[in-house]
Parts: C-alpha cells; sequence; structure tokens
C-alpha cells in the first residue's frame, strides 16, 4: 500500500506465505507502479530475511522494519485489511470462487472499481486513484532491460561444492561444473 494515497500498488493470494510470494509481490508492484522510495515491514520471518534485503539494497529502496508490538505503526494497512475482508472476502462465501486465478482475477476487479475509486475520509475526499495520480510524478521507474530487472530479485549466497559437483540451497541438491568440487 502506498502509504500517502493508501494505493494498492499489488496485491495477490498465493497458496502459501513465504519470502518467494512476498518478492514476487514486490516485483509485480514494481513492474506495474514503480520503485519505492521506502519499503515498511512489520518483523515476520518472510520479511527480515537476507534475501529481502539484498532486493532492496539492489532497488536502492530503504527497508523499515516496524517496532515490535507497536501495531498501531501499521495501522494503513491493517485497516486496508479489514476493508478487504468486510468488502471483498465476506461476500465470496456466497458468490464462491473455484480457482487461485479466479480469486486473484476477483480481487483485482475489487480493487481497481471498488477500492481505488472510493472517497477516503483520511484523504480529505480524494479516492487513492486520485491522490495517486497527484504524485506520479515522484514515481521512480525502472528504465534498464528486462534480463536485469530479474537480476536485481536474485538469491545471492555462498556455497561450498561438496566433493560429488553438488551444493544445497533451501534443502534441495543442485549439480554444478565437476571442475568447481571442493570450491
Amino acid at each position: 500500500i502506498d502509504d500517502c494515497s493508501r494505493f494498492i500498488t499489488h496485491a495477490q493470494y498465493y497458496e502459501n506465505e513465504t519470502t518467494a510470494c512476498f518478492l514476487d509481490v514486490l516485483k509485480k508492484a514494481v513492474m506495474r507502479r514503480g520503485i519505492p522510495e521506502k519499503l515498511y515491514t512489520d518483523r515476520g520471518k518472510i520479511f527480515t530475511c537476507t534475501h529481502v534485503g539484498q532486493v532492496c539494497a539492489n532497488l536502492s529502496t530503504t527497508l523499515l522494519k516496524a517496532k515490535p508490538y507497536h501495531s498501531w505503526s501499521k495501522g494503513k494497512i491493517e485497516r486496508f485489511f479489514l476493508t478487504l475482508q468486510k468488502n471483498f472476502e465476506q461476500p465470496l462465501v456466497f458468490d464462491k470462487v473455484t480457482s487461485l486465478e479466479g480469486l486473484n482475477s476477483r480481487l483485482w476487479q475489487w480493487i481497481e472499481q471498488g477500492y481505488h475509486q472510493q472517497a477516503h475520509s483520511s484523504l480529505e475526499g480524494q479516492s487513492p486513484a486520485e491522490r495517486y495520480r497527484q504524485r506520479s510524478d515522484r514515481v521512480r521507474l525502472y528504465n534498464g532491460l528486462a534480463e536485469d530487472f530479474e537480476r536485481l530479485f536474485y538469491k545471492h549466497i555462498e556455497r561450498r561444492v561438496r566433493k560429488d559437483a553438488t551444493i544445497s540451497i533451501d534443502g534441495c541438491l543442485w549439480e554444478v561444473e565437476a571442475h568447481l568440487r571442493g570450491v
């Protein structure tokens, strides 16, 4: 969520909650809406790992973490989650969705046609879309190549190559060139 306008830069449901899912949402938000100056997260495991820090450094985005037990510091996103639950998720009880893709499609329809267009009292009666458009000249867009953009989200790790020419990454074994053994 954009702090100034309450504009949702990207949102999506996933089957699980992992760092990879969070970084996928961040990547899609950056591709659609631009690079954030700052990224403010809570102290959940998926936000505090080194990979998120590396991605933010690659994007020249300052990573800020909420103080423990300071729930009011995340009030804007928590309020959005409440609105999402009441206005989007509750009606789904009567109007079922059969796939994750269908759920995400309906989510974006609700965000773009409903949430972004609705006036907010905290925005002096403006909608998030109106406020975001007013500030769009301040958005940092990525002007590099698509391949370079993907590299910004790579995970950088050091591993020693085993004698059988394999390395372990996140519990999975990967084969590497045989001449790299012991390196």
